[in-house]
């Protein structure tokens, strides 16, 4: 029961989100999906942290752009962990918010991992 009502609420907080836009069915099926493939993982950390499932699976989905985007794909990382000053892993470099001391935008640092579930215990 405690599934569904996680999945109820993350449901509500992606229509919210994207409300502008109503969500194609495909669309829909990929969130289900990665619902159904993260929320034990989410649902273990909430036990061990206190982070809600339903938030930690909403920041997931909104910051790996369902699971898609390159850093989600080819880092493993659903979140957008940059490496900070004392990350010894590996590392997925793109354009972010960083700047050099001229002001232009540089590559970033973000930690790759090597399963998705690694990204959700960070």
């Amino acid at each position: 029961m405690r599934k569904y009502l996680v999945y109820i609420y993350l449901l509500s907080i992606y229509a919210t989100l994207g409300a502008a836009i109503p969500p194609s069915q495909s669309s829909k099926k990929i969130v289900e999906s990665y619902v159904s493939m993260y929320a034990p993982i989410a649902v273990m950390e909430m036990k061990r942290v206190g982070i809600p499932a339903s938030i930690k699976l909403a920041q997931g989905l909104l910051e790996s752009d369902l699971g898609r985007s390159p850093m989600a794909v080819q880092a493993n990382n659903h979140f957008g962990i940059k490496c900070g000053g004392n990350w010894e892993g590996e590392t997925f470099y793109k354009l972010d918010d960083d700047t050099d001391t001229l002001g232009n935008i540089i590559q970033s640092c973000f930690r790759a991992y090597a399963t998705p579930q690694e990204s959700f215990v960070a």
